[in-house]
């Protein structure tokens, strides 16, 4: 006997030439640290303590223990001479603890929550908290000392000015600064200079002697020349009052070129000058950034390469070499050139407005910084004054072929406590040259170390590190690390969850640690924690995470795929190395779901069960499970098949359809056409080769908008097999249209199928809908 769809496989070939062509098991958890790590980790075995011997202690809840331990940046607060000074040395554990090498308990912990911030902070940055605890301390061991510091930038178009000029530029000379600071720009551009970068000049030295007479003109000549540093026309002048020059003890220098020729040219660069006063290291730095409105982006790499500068002092023995960025004080000054990313006339209109807010949001300087691009941990006072670059010379009206920008600007860092309070911020109406020159006032806090004190603190705080780390151990205990789900179905989901216990005396952060390079073989997992940070009060010490698995359109081609079906992951416990290894393992049901449309088309026989009908012809032009399903679906009334999107397919209807199909046996009576439907279009996308083949996903966008080239894909390029099934779901397709189903939902259905891809990824599936559309309007 010949069963109809063989003689429908045969009237489709002729067609084909015609046409457009959970069980678990909970083995002990082992997070045994590897053997590098073992200094650290005092007791392996204290990571390896199960869920069933854990025995909770009851500790008090305080919800304000629960806050996130400052780190350092955070707690950088300025130490200043009205900072009350500490007779004693108090570290936050009690001193008793360290040096009896006692083990508090977690309710001692509990009880006091700067114990448990400062164990925290220990947890998660253990070189940060060794210097916050010894700066904790600075009213015990240092004195705060202030100085105030005038700085001054200009960019002076090689001129050379009056003093009566100088002296305007100046005039916060009022406020008795202990150290002026004066940069310039452009001071000589010649040929020569930009060429060989020339360190002195005759013009630096006649500006030299024109500040310093300008700064010392109210007589007693109070200011001394501490050194003054020059590259081409970037020049940088520190002068120093007298009474302060004996607390300088070390003085360097340095430069970087960032101008044309790859860095090679003078032209643009930096120029800075350190010191060491008292026992703070404070910097001053002059530079000249790329200039023009689109550079930007330039501009950002001249300052990350001036930025990396080492600043070499000398003293009686061999040089030290000191990082820039890493001085206690870093005043930053000079012609940055950054601009206003505005319209012409739109700056212009807020200028005379004076809307500095609206300017200052537009500025390019400031938008770098909020992305971090540049002056990192930099800040600058608030500007008050309007843009100034650029003015005609004489009368300082803003010339007409450039945008008013803020180019020339003070900026200032501070480390390790240390403090600025700028107090005027300003810029003056002198038009020598086409920038307005720019001052600022600020009171700079440093620090007198009492050397005895400090060691004693040092010394302290090495036994601490000692004892904290014996103290503070990751110690998590966890119900199961191996998951099982068996008898698994497609478009159903199964979970399963576990909980991770904080048994130890400081908070833990958790972090989920996947395979990226075999994130396609697991688009059926998903892992969900209910908290990446773990407390250790009641309530607060647990977190669950949750395996949720499903087989949908997406993942269903790799439902018999055994590589893909087994899923490690880890649970990662930051600031340390240690994790938590997870195993998930899934065993699907034995099901046609899954297989390559090759076998599919030789399958002669049940997947499961026993034998019911006898093929002859072999292969198949169509699958019969493909077949059977199209043939059911299509037999069934127009009213039934119009409401597929109306009555949902419920997840008991659907293991029946696929059990027929799979038992080779009857379609039982009574189900909706939506589970025919939904199982039709699971088995075309767990077909392990996709209808159009997963390398088709290159060229799909050339294919997804020219016909013929479709068809001749279809006609010239399909495999048979594919060609043949292809073909035929077209023609279903339309069909279903034609009984009255939404086309464009039916499209969109459909195209989920022919191609392997990802949930998310949009382009690629409304490619396919596209594709589909073509060959269907051609029928």
């Amino acid at each position: 006997m010949t069963p109809k769809f063989m003689l429908e496989h045969e009237r489709l070939t002729e067609q084909v030439q015609a046409s457009i062509r959970t069980t678990s098991t909970p083995p002990s958890l082992s997070t045994t640290p590897k053997e590098h790590e073992r200094k650290e980790w005092i007791k392996s075995h204290r990571t390896t303590t199960n869920l069933s011997s854990y025995t909770r202690r009851s500790a008090p809840t305080a919800k304000q223990f629960l806050g996130r331990s400052k780190t350092l940046e955070e707690d950088n607060e300025m130490f200043k001479p009205t900072t009350p000074p500490s007779p004693s040395f108090v570290p936050v554990v009690p001193r008793m603890w360290v040096a009896m090498n006692r083990q508090p308990t977690k309710e001692e912990i509990c009880k006091s929550p700067e114990i448990y911030k400062d164990f925290n902070c220990f947890a998660e940055d253990r070189q940060g908290w060794k210097e916050k605890s010894i700066l904790d301390q600075l009213p015990f061991y240092a004195i705060a000392k202030e100085l105030k510091i005038q700085i001054c930038t200009w960019n002076i178009n090689q001129g050379l000015y009056d003093q009566e000029i100088v002296d305007k530029w100046t005039s916060l000379l009022s406020e008795k600064p202990d150290i002026v600071a004066l940069g310039v720009q452009e001071l000589d551009m010649s040929v020569d200079a930009i060429i060989t970068g020339k360190k002195y000049s005759e013009r630096a030295e006649q500006w030299k002697d024109v500040i310093c007479k300008s700064i010392n003109r109210n007589g007693g000549n109070e200011y001394d020349e501490s050194g003054w540093y020059q590259l081409c026309g970037i020049v940088l002048f520190v002068f120093v009052h007298k009474h302060i020059k004996s607390q300088i003890k070390m003085f360097g220098l340095s430069e970087c070129r960032t101008g044309a020729m790859s860095g090679k040219l003078a032209n643009k660069g930096g120029v800075a000058i350190g010191m060491k006063i008292y026992d703070s290291t404070i910097c001053f730095v002059n530079s000249h950034l790329a200039a023009h409105q689109e550079f930007c982006e330039r501009r950002n790499k001249d300052w990350e390469e001036i930025s990396k500068m080492k600043i070499k002092y000398y003293n009686n023995t061999s040089p030290l070499f000191i990082p820039l960025l890493q001085h206690d004080v870093v005043i930053w000054m000079g012609d940055l050139n950054y601009r206003i990313d505005m319209e012409d006339s739109e700056v212009r209109k807020l200028v005379r407005e004076r809307d500095l807010t609206t300017l200052y949001r537009n500025d390019q300087l400031f938008n770098s910084r909020m992305k971090k691009k540049v002056f990192q941990n930099f800040k600058e006072a608030k500007i008050t004054f309007l843009p100034t670059f650029k003015i005609k010379i004489g009368n300082g009206e803003y010339v007409d072929n450039r945008v008013p920008s803020w180019c020339d600007r003070v900026l200032y860092k501070t480390e390790r406590r240390h403090g600025v309070i700028v107090e005027k911020y300003t810029s003056f109406e002198l038009y020598n040259s086409d920038h307005k020159p720019v001052s600022a006032f600020m009171k700079v806090y440093l620090q007198e170390i009492n050397k005895e004190k400090k060691k004693m603190v040092e010394e302290f705080m090495d036994k601490a590190e000692k004892w904290y780390s014996m103290v503070v151990v990751p110690e998590v205990s966890a119900s199961m690390t191996f998951f099982e789900f068996r008898g698994v179905n497609v478009l159903t989901e199964y979970s399963q969850e576990i909980t991770i216990v904080n048994t130890g005396k400081s908070r833990l952060h958790l972090t989920l640690i996947q395979d990226e390079q075999k994130e396609n073989l697991h688009l059926w997992a998903k892992v969900q924690m209910s908290t990446d940070r773990i407390e250790i009060m009641e309530g607060k010490d647990t977190a669950k995470v949750k395996v949720s698995i499903k087989f949908d359109l997406h993942s269903a081609h790799l439902y018999q795929e055994k590589e893909a079906c087994k899923f490690a992951f880890e649970i990662g416990i930051k600031y340390t190395k240690h994790t938590i290894p997870i195993v998930v393992k899934v065993y699907p049901k034995q099901s046609c779901i899954g297989m390559s449309l090759k076998s599919l088309s030789l399958l002669d026989r049940p997947v499961r069960g026993n034998v019911l009908n006898s093929y002859q012809r072999l292969p198949f032009t169509i699958p019969k499970e493909i077949y059977r399903l199209v043939d059911k679906l299509l037999s069934l009334s127009s009213e039934e098949i119009q409401n597929c999107f109306i009555q949902k397919s419920t997840p008991t209807q659907r293991q029946e359809v696929l059990d027929s199909l799979d038992k080779d046996s009857q379609f039982l009576p009574g189900i909706l056409a939506s589970s025919y439907l939904d199982i039709l279009l699971v088995v075309l996308a767990g077909l392990q080769d996709s209808l159009l083949h997963d390398n088709f996903i290159s060229e799909i966008k050339y294919y997804a908008n020219d016909l013929e080239l479709a068809k001749r894909y279809v006609i010239y390029m399909m495999e048979e097999t594919h060609r043949n099934v292809f073909l035929y779901i077209l023609k279903t397709i339309k069909e279903l249209i034609e009984r009255g189903l939404d086309r464009r939902t039916v499209i969109h259905l459909f195209g989920l199928t022919i191609l392997h891809t990802k949930k998310d990824d949009y382009e690629t599936q409304q490619m396919c809908e596209r594709i589909l559309t073509l060959l269907l309007d051609s029928m």
